[in-house]
């Protein structure tokens, strides 16, 4: 494990997946949600190079078809240690023939964690080393405790999203595959989602589009929250189906789930990303622990 710390907040990070494990306030609050197998047994997967569910768990690319698991194969990869700083650290992934059975492009993928007071930044880097366009999905998928304070309960909490205007939701079939269809969503009072339980029991996880950029998990009743900053174009929303799960997940995705019924050619996906060769591409999260 790796740690990285200052006066306000200590991070642990695993080398395996570069997940982050845990981040703790000085007064010992944990805001990471603690991978209870009871639940769901992550903390904060890094989604590479798919983000979610492919129909068949396949797609297809110049003819040619391959597997693929949830999320991708990043979150079950052994990063190397590139630096530790002590306020921060650089971890990193590389292409090998192992990974190119599965995903047929040369790349390097990096992460590195920073802290800057009591925010911390996640700056994920992707870089096309072979000779073609390299095609990729990334996101993030963070889960924070809730409740983040003793004598609090899960339904004291909401999301809000403090620069939304015109919320949209895009439509998932119910084996959590893409429809392709997005409709409005009307936001409760104070432009929030007040959380329950029951909140994904029908639908699984709510994607949204057009949030503002920044969502924040609070109570009115504490002290302790969470803001979470990002240009992704999607946002989910989730924790464990028909389960009290104490936690939430709040994901930041730059690229889409595979399309109901469809095993994808991902030369004709409009949302994947695309590098040329030796071009590179930064994405970041940032998250404020207050």
């Amino acid at each position: 494990m790796e740690r990285i710390g200052n006066e306000y907040l200590t991070v642990v990070i695993d080398p395996l997946g570069a997940e982050l494990t845990s981040v703790k306030g000085s007064d010992g609050t944990e805001y990471l949600w603690q991978a209870d197998e009871r639940y769901w047994a992550r903390h904060s997967p890094l989604l590479f190079p798919f983000v979610g569910r492919l129909e068949g768990k396949a797609y297809t690319y110049h003819g040619r078809r391959y597997g693929m698991t949830l999320h991708g194969f990043a979150k079950s990869s052994s990063f190397s240690i590139v630096d530790n700083a002590g306020s921060s650290v650089t971890l990193s992934l590389s292409s090998d023939s192992s990974t190119e059975e599965v995903y047929p492009f040369s790349f390097s993928l990096s992460v590195t964690y920073a802290l800057e007071g009591r925010r911390l930044c996640e700056r994920i880097v992707v870089r096309n080393d072979g000779a073609g366009e390299m095609i990729y999905g990334i996101g993030g998928h963070p889960g924070f405790a809730v409740p983040l304070e003793d004598g609090l309960s899960f339904e004291d909490y909401a999301i809000s999203f403090p620069d939304a205007d015109a919320v949209r939701r895009r439509v998932f079939s119910s084996s959590c595959l893409d429809t392709g269809v997005e409709e409005p969503y009307a936001l409760p009072a104070m432009k929030a989602i007040p959380l329950r339980h029951s909140l994904f029991d029908d639908d699984d996880a709510i994607i949204l589009t057009a949030i503002g950029g920044r969502a924040v998990l609070s109570s009115q009743k504490g002290t302790h929250g969470v803001e979470v900053e990002c240009d992704a174009p999607w946002w989910g929303f989730w924790h464990s189906v028909g389960k009290d799960a104490p936690f939430v997940c709040i994901e930041p995705w730059w690229t889409l789930p595979g399309r109901d019924g469809i095993v994808c050619d991902i030369g004709e996906r409009k949302d994947l990303l695309r590098l040329a060769p030796a071009e590179s591409r930064v994405h970041e999260i940032r998250y404020i622990f207050d």
